[in-house]
């Protein structure tokens, strides 16, 4: 079950009583009729996400896999929101999102990517224009220099195609790359909570 999307109870403290105290709930029903309401609430306003952790290190230098966002303007990490159509599970997400991202190269690695953790963020929204709740659920692949995936997106950014990019770490604390285009602030705040920054 640990693909399907769960409700992250531990970004609430009035559902993190709730857990804690279910006695409490017992003696009071109406009061948990209170907290399912909160819970409803926080639920519609939270939003589910898969991203894919690609990285490898030459030498001392970390370098990720980022996909330039044309709406934000920005480099992200590879991934996207939960759609309906992947029915809560969060490794379908990350297949679609590999797929329609990378194309060939995305199949090659829909199944070896490992799930690795999940992140939860408040930041905020400008689709909303208020804070919101995310959870960012990681699959990670770390590769060899010599991987043929890493030469296969060379190739792709020699031929002018630079949707997907290899970004080094030092670029990502900076918040843009040398060519001064933006790094999504969400990328950094996910991998220094990995402690990759």
């Amino acid at each position: 079950m640990e693909d399907t999307v769960s409700f992250p109870r531990s970004n609430h403290p009035l559902l993190n009583w709730s857990i804690r105290s279910k006695s409490f709930w017992a003696r009071h029903p109406q009061m948990g009729k209170v907290a399912q309401s909160w819970e409803a609430f926080w639920q519609r306003g939270h939003q589910q996400a898969a991203f894919a952790l690609i990285w490898y290190q030459d030498v001392t230098t970390l370098h990720y896999l980022l996909r330039w966002n044309e709406k934000w303007q920005m480099f992200n990490l590879v991934g996207g929101k939960v759609e309906a159509e992947d029915g809560g599970n969060i490794r379908q997400t990350m297949r679609r999102e590999l797929i329609e991202e990378l194309g060939v190269l995305g199949i090659s690695l829909c199944d070896v990517l490992r799930k690795k953790t999940a992140v939860s963020l408040q930041q905020y929204s400008p689709r909303r224009g208020h804070m919101q709740g995310y959870t960012f659920h990681l699959f990670e692949r770390e590769l060899a220099p010599t991987s043929h995936f890493i030469s296969a997106v060379d190739q792709a950014l020699n031929t002018g195609h630079e949707i997907n990019i290899w970004v080094r770490a030092d670029e990502i604390r900076q918040l843009k790359t040398d060519d001064g285009r933006r790094i999504s602030p969400t990328t950094h705040k996910i991998l220094r909570r990995l402690d990759h920054l």
